[in-house]
């Protein structure tokens, strides 16, 4: 992409949605966008994970995941190494350390 004759580079955004696990049950969703596409990972359910090329789709109406699986693994890649998927045992144990270094604090 260029602006005023100037490339821009190759910037990824990330964003994840805890919502659908916290009121369904289902998986949260994340989602990483660079200057052309744009892929939506369902952590629980990969099969319906989708990617968009947002140059020639900007309304993000055609799923083309499956035309593209080396893009797909990319940005999982990309998230796996951002470290975003949290297992929610470490997070149940990491809440019970808080409690007890909150009962220690509380003790002094």
């Amino acid at each position: 992409m260029s602006t005023q004759g100037k490339t821009l580079p190759n910037l990824s955004a990330y964003s994840e949605i805890h919502y659908p696990k916290i009121l369904k049950g289902d998986s949260p969703l994340f989602s990483v966008i660079d200057n052309k596409w744009k892929f939506i990972y369902h952590s629980e359910k990969e099969e319906v994970s989708q990617l968009f090329d947002l140059k020639i789709d900007p309304k993000e109406s055609k799923n083309v995941i499956k035309k593209h699986l080396e893009l797909k693994q990319r940005f999982k890649n990309y998230l796996q190494k951002e470290n975003v998927f949290i297992d929610e045992n470490s997070m149940q144990k990491q809440q019970s350390i808080e409690v007890d270094v909150l009962e220690k604090l509380k003790s002094l």
